[in-house]
């Protein structure tokens, strides 16, 4: 029996290797591939039922399929400087029978914007959420949940990977402007903190830069392009507002932006020169549920606003409705959002304005619900 046990788990053994062998001539082939790039946004499209695919469309209008398919969904998508993208997916190779997807996995994929056949990256019993690209875009930063444990972990391509830092929740995460450090919103137990990791560093050597006031967590941590600060946001456990501050690298101070009256939302966006936010915030906010008509009822609508970090602070949609996920476009002219007309809607707009809010468009009719954008 042993001798039979130990058979098969050289079989196992051999077809790992194999499999990672494989995984890593596929990603460093198409790391090599060069890519033609142009300005194009990119977003998770809603198809039958849960399906979704990655959709690049451009300021035209024209639409194109990055992936393709009638079963999975793929999500969570960040583009490299060179056209390559990364993206999370519950695709299987071999798929089962499994009414209530109890043996799902989420793992990342690597395709580029032209939509060529997607390379696993990651395999096995644990989900891979939120990848992102280094600055550099040699290496993919993503969150793993595993077993009572969420880990950072940092992947080369065609590399190897390296468990960046573990915590019972890790909320977000963004490389520093150069890519030697990472910024992580994380808890663990009651206490939540922002800290900064080098990617270069031991596991423990962490520098805590903000901490949870006790009664709120921190749930967001982005980075400025100059370096110079991290847009935080603050989530109440009790009462409170959801706030977005920003916190000064060099001396520590935290300043809220966000104005009084709004509960702000993920995600958010920073401009170039590390002097404007972008977010989106729920304004009159109210939930109740309707006994009568057994049924959720959300009240109030979801805006878009632009904050400076001197304080200034514009709301820049207007009406009812969800407006969210807003992203500057590369030129700073525009910015894309997300649209619906009621807050509990399932599927969204994408949609563009000018950023004094005027001269809106609609560019595709139907986003996920909890789709990002990317405008590259």
């Amino acid at each position: 029996m042993s001798e039979r046990m130990n058979e098969v788990s050289s079989v196992w053994k051999v077809a790992w290797v194999v499999e990672a062998v494989r995984i890593y001539f596929a990603v460093a082939i198409l790391a090599m591939i060069p890519v033609s790039v142009r300005a194009d946004l990119v977003f998770s499209a809603a198809g039958a039922g849960p399906v979704a695919n990655l959709y690049a469309v451009d300021s035209a209008g024209d639409l194109r399929r990055i992936t393709d398919n009638i079963r999975w969904r793929d999500i969570d998508a960040d583009i490299a400087g060179d056209g390559r993208v990364v993206f999370s997916s519950n695709r299987e190779t071999e798929p089962k029978i499994d009414v209530e997807r109890r043996s799902e996995h989420f793992h990342l994929y690597l395709t580029d914007i032209h939509g060529r056949p997607p390379v696993p990256l990651t395999a096995g019993n644990s989900d891979e959420r939120m990848p992102r690209f280094s600055p550099d875009g040699r290496s993919v930063a993503f969150i793993r949940h595993a077993p009572g444990v969420q880990q950072l972990v940092m992947i080369e391509l065609g590399g190897e990977e390296q468990v960046i830092f573990s915590a019972e929740e890790i909320f977000d995460f963004s490389w520093s402007p150069g890519g030697e450090n990472l910024v992580l919103a994380l808890r663990n137990g009651a206490e939540s903190a922002v800290a900064l990791k080098a990617v270069s560093g031991s596991h423990e050597d962490v520098n805590t830069v903000a901490r949870g006031a006790g009664d709120d967590w921190l749930v967001a941590a982005r980075w400025s392009p100059d370096g110079r600060r991290i847009a935080l946001i603050r989530h109440p456990l009790r009462l409170g507002e959801r706030s977005l501050s920003v916190l000064d690298l060099a001396n520590g101070d935290e300043r809220r932006l966000s104005p009084a009256g709004v509960e702000v939302q993920q995600s958010v966006d920073w401009s170039d020169d590390g002097e404007r936010l972008l977010y989106a915030a729920l304004v009159d906010y109210n939930y109740r549920y309707d006994e009568a008509a057994h049924k959720k009822i959300h009240e109030g609508a979801m805006h878009i606003f632009q904050s400076s970090i001197d304080g200034e602070t514009r709301q820049l949609s207007a009406g009812g409705g969800l407006h969210r996920a807003p992203v500057f476009s590369p030129d700073e002219k525009r910015i894309a959002f997300l649209y619906a007309p009621s807050l509990d809607a399932r599927r969204l707009a994408l949609r563009t304005m000018r950023v004094d809010g005027e001269g809106v468009r609609e560019l595709y009719p139907a986003v996920t619900r909890h789709s990002g954008i990317l405008w590259r």
